[in-house]
């Protein structure tokens, strides 16, 4: 009976090391923070924002000259893998936020879509972004551009960072106007 219960428990653990190591071998990590390490990039840094959509995660990491956007995926509660990585960057010298925003392809046939931004002036307490610059002319009034938008997300900006993740359709990837707006909605900069 004793010599039973030891072969389980070897057979068990040999099967939980093998199921880590095959998880390492494909990209995935046990912990969030060696996930985070192993993917560009590959520099050392601090995690300034993060916010939870299900078993997925957007972490800000931001370096010493860089911040980056990562998406982390978690599967079976233990195994992290950083799926999608961006870099935050101004469009203008003088630009008052940072943005990124990328979209993968998934095999729901929709577009996994992360948006995140890094707010330069501090007044800025919110960030729209919208779809909705189709003509080229930036729309002020907050209720007509969600009107016109395909998409429309209000995303709080907390310690200076703003993130978010939809899953779209095809037609509704790109041409995303951010928006950064005042404690009074007052929009104080815009641009894609």
């Amino acid at each position: 009976m004793r010599r039973k219960n030891l072969r389980i428990i070897i057979i068990v653990l040999f099967i939980i090391l093998l199921l880590f190591y095959i998880g390492n071998q494909n990209g995935y990590s046990i912990g969030e923070n060696q996930a985070l390490r192993k993917s560009f990039p590959f520099v050392a840094g601090e995690v300034a924002y993060q916010s939870k959509y299900g078993n997925k995660k957007i972490v800000i990491w931001k370096t010493e000259n860089m911040s980056y956007v990562k998406l982390l995926n978690t599967k079976l509660g233990v195994l992290h893998h950083v799926s999608n990585i961006s870099e935050l960057h101004a469009r203008e010298p003088n630009d008052a936020l940072k943005r990124t925003w990328s979209a993968q392809l998934k095999s729901n046939k929709k577009y996994a879509t992360t948006f995140a931004v890094e707010a330069l002036d501090p007044k800025i307490k919110e960030v729209i972004v919208s779809n909705d610059n189709i003509d080229g002319i930036f729309l002020n009034d907050i209720n007509e551009i969600e009107r016109v938008s395909t998409v429309f997300v209000e995303i709080p900006v907390e310690n200076g960072f703003a993130a978010a993740y939809l899953e779209l359709n095809s037609s509704d990837v790109g041409d995303f106007v951010f928006r950064g707006l005042d404690k009074d909605g007052n929009i104080i900069t815009a641009g894609r």
